[in-house]
């Protein structure tokens, strides 16, 4: 069996692969695109932006005063034509390409346009039945024609020089097809980390839902053969974690349950003996041994409520509940019900749930005069409420009140009597039931138990 991929070698791979193909999408969008058109402006365009610079250039185009006129190759052509153009002397215009010596111009709707051939400018002109190249100090371009992009500068009566310079268009088109090339990886990327993402870290969630729902006995039993080898590795000591102390409740369980039951062997025989005793004495000493008698078998209900674990089936949780309020008004309780409309199915055990609802119901009653049930479904889950009228709890006593052998009795009765372990067998056969046990203390007064449990 081959050993699992670790979570850094599978998380450096897949970091490799999306940086792979977001790299690859960023060269297909942007060698899979057309060339992006060559800058171009003409002399009419940049004679307007030189006559009047104070009027506001046109969108892109840029004016500023130097002392020097700017570098590049420099065309003698242009400037005469500019020149002429602006109506000034040749020799105050300077103009130089701005990305080097074109090839050629991308020509005008006259039909002219400029070619470099062996380093001369050459001016073509369209005919109907040919063209015609010129070239020397008497060519002349027209205002209209498009040529590559060029910075001009003229000569101020000051000696420095008002340079313009075009936009550069086809710097813009490359911007543009970069960002959608980033703009593509990102999109067609992102489901697929995402994807990638959850699927390597679907096993950590999985344990730790597992874990979440584990109980004492060790069901469900956690996931030491999915995923990556570190999360195998966790699963597998948060298992044997679980073993040991599991291993340890049970015996301080089974060390507990040792002694309650040793225990009924003398006290039998003191029921037995307190037959001979005066009456007045054996009446209180009866009651004592009864009350010890009580205690034991609460420890022993909580023992097997601990490590047992009866068959659940299909029950009307509703009846269930209807049947231990009608034990407890049958034994005196003043205790009213309100039923559901319909009968609410769960999968429970049926008696470890009615010693639930028989302790919650008995300790109603002794803490209030009266109890109130009803029973509710709220999104897909049952809710039991039993209410009291008595005095109710702190709020801080509240997680304690769910520990065995905690008692909130000295605060809430004047009786005395059990060991605290009611709501801690309660609260455990519910969590066994993928349930919970609320307590809160309700507006009106008195405590308000709430059980939870899953519908079926």
């Amino acid at each position: 069996m081959s050993r699992p991929a670790s979570v850094l070698l599978q998380t450096g791979l897949l970091s490799l692969l999306a940086v792979l193909v977001a790299v690859a999408i960023c060269f297909g969008v942007v060698l899979g695109l057309p060339l992006p058109t060559p800058p171009a402006t003409s002399i009419g365009e940049m004679a307007a932006v030189l006559r009047d610079p104070d009027s506001g250039p046109p969108r892109g185009f840029r004016v500023a005063m130097r002392k020097g006129v700017p570098d590049g190759p420099p065309s003698a052509l242009v400037a005469r034509g500019l020149a002429a153009a602006l109506r000034v002397p040749e020799d105050t215009i300077r103009v130089v390409w701005q990305r080097g010596a074109p090839a050629a111009s991308a020509g005008s709707s006259t039909g002219q346009a400029l070619l470099m051939i062996a380093g001369q400018e050459v001016v073509i002109d369209a005919r109907t039945d040919g063209f015609d190249l010129r070239s020397g100090a008497g060519t002349r371009l027209r205002a209209d024609t498009r040529l590559p992009a060029f910075q001009a500068a003229l000569r101020q009566a000051d000696g420095r020089w008002l340079v313009v310079v075009p936009p550069d268009s086809a710097l813009d088109a490359w911007r543009l097809r970069v960002f959608l090339a980033f703009l593509s990886s990102a999109a067609l990327v992102a489901p697929l980390a995402w994807w990638l993402a959850r699927k390597l870290t679907g096993p950590l969630r999985q344990l730790a839902g597992t874990a979440n729902d584990m109980q004492l006995d060790g069901s469900p039993a956690l996931p030491t053969s999915v995923g990556p080898r570190e999360v195998r590795e966790i699963a597998a000591a948060m298992a044997a974690m679980h073993a040991r102390v599991a291993a340890q409740a049970t015996e301080r369980t089974r060390m507990l349950v040792a002694v309650a039951h040793d225990l009924r062997t003398p006290l039998t025989g003191l029921r037995i003996r307190v037959e001979s005793a005066p009456p007045d004495a054996r009446q209180r000493m009866v009651a004592d041994i009864d009350r010890m008698s009580g205690m034991i078998r609460q420890v022993l209900d909580y023992a097997r409520g601990v490590h047992a674990q009866g068959a659940c089936e299909r029950i009307d949780v509703g009846a269930l509940v209807a049947a231990s309020v009608e034990d407890a008004v049958a034994r005196g309780g003043q205790v009213g019900w309100t039923p559901p409309a319909a009968p609410v199915w769960v999968d429970a055990d049926p008696d470890a749930l009615r010693r639930v609802f028989d302790n919650l119901v008995d300790n109603a009653l002794r803490y209030g005069e009266s109890a109130s049930v009803s029973l509710q479904v709220r999104a897909h889950s049952a809710l039991v409420c039993i209410r009291d009228t008595g005095p109710g709890i702190p709020v801080e006593d509240v997680p304690r009140l769910r520990q065995p052998f905690e008692r909130g009795e000295p605060s809430r009765s004047r009786h005395t009597g059990g060991l605290g372990l009611g709501l801690a067998i309660a609260h455990d056969v519910v969590a066994r039931h993928r349930g919970a046990l609320r307590l809160r203390n309700a507006a009106e007064g008195g405590l308000e138990v709430e059980v939870e449990l899953p519908v079926a």
